[in-house]
């Protein structure tokens, strides 16, 4: 038996109408409780949350005392698949659509990685309009490389994925000390997979399963107010000065400048070619402590509770 907690953070939607909620339970209904053994919770990040009412059997809601992103949802649901037993826990935003056979396929993949302790994640595609969008790899440290439909295996790769999708060991994830909340929306996912490669954990790419999902870059305007967008280019310069190297770096300056020239061939609004604008001239003209110190000062403001960057993020006082 495979025994997966799987976590879907919800905002501003009611929680069992979510697109991933429905293909989740969906894809758990074709097997039986001998192979699977399946919690799901429900993490309310709306502001003005309210209980929706009885919950199916096998799932748990919580509504969020305030929203501190995605590091503090995954933190909770790691706590909880710690202490209950669970092997796996499954990330998922509200708007992926998993395919019927997603749970078939993964279980079978965990049932054989179980022997296996350094396989620290299961990721199948994620992909929007038929474009591949995770996961992926740098070659040379630098440029991104995305894995395609005939991978199927254990990454010879360090290799990065989105939140969305993503199965990970529980025992992993606890080894690398939890989920950033430094890195508490965007680039949350960055943080914990750089870390499983530095603790020897490997991918397992399960090229087969495609994960729908929508993402909101793609329709920037529509979709990302200007806060969040920002948001968005603080968090990646942090992780690229913290994590990456300085051929990455230069990429990600040069990606950059890529975007203001799609800010004006696009039209978009001056106050996101302003942000990237922004960005730009930081990484052109500050040095990587001052940027670092900015983005701490930033973040801390946000959440003053938070102190030292170093793991462990989740409480480890008690054995699970």
């Amino acid at each position: 038996m495979v025994r997966i907690l799987a976590v879907i953070v919800v905002y501003k939607m009611n929680a069992l109408q979510t697109p991933s909620f429905v293909t989740l339970q969906r894809s758990s209904e074709a097997l039986s409780s001998e192979r699977l053994c399946l919690k799901i919770v429900l993490y309310d990040n709306s502001c003005d949350a309210k209980d929706p009412g009885p919950m199916p059997e096998g799932v748990e809601y919580h509504a969020a005392d305030q929203n501190a992103g995605l590091s503090s949802a995954y933190n909770y649901a790691l706590g909880l698949a710690r202490s209950q037993g669970y092997d796996w826990l499954l990330t998922l935003d509200q708007d992926s659509r998993l395919p019927s056979d997603f749970l078939d396929r993964t279980t079978q993949i965990a049932a054989v990685a179980q022997a296996d302790p350094s396989i620290g994640a299961i990721l199948p595609l994620i992909v929007e309009s038929g474009k591949r969008h995770s996961p992926y790899w740098f070659f040379a440290g630098a440029f991104p490389r995305y894995y395609k439909a005939e991978a199927s295996g254990v990454s010879i790769h360090e290799t990065y994925a989105f939140n969305s999708g993503a199965m990970l060991r529980v025992s992993a994830l606890i080894e690398v000390g939890g989920y950033n909340p430094w890195f508490w929306l965007d680039y949350s996912d960055g943080y914990i997979f750089r870390q499983l490669h530095l603790h020897g954990k490997r991918a397992f790419i399960a090229g087969d399963l495609q994960v729908g999902h929508d993402f909101a870059t793609t329709n920037l305007e529509a979709k990302v107010s200007v806060s969040r967008y920002r948001n968005m280019r603080m968090a990646e310069s942090a992780f690229w000065d913290l994590e990456m190297g300085t051929l990455a770096g230069f990429e990600r300056t040069l990606g950059l400048v890529k975007v203001m020239f799609i800010h004006v061939l696009f039209g978009h609004d001056p106050e996101y070619r302003r942000v990237t604008f922004e960005f730009l001239k930081q990484r052109l003209f500050w040095s990587k402590k001052k940027r670092l110190e900015a983005w701490e000062e930033e973040t801390r403001k946000k959440f003053p509770w938070l102190r030292s960057r170093v793991p462990p993020f989740i409480d480890l006082s008690s054995e699970g």
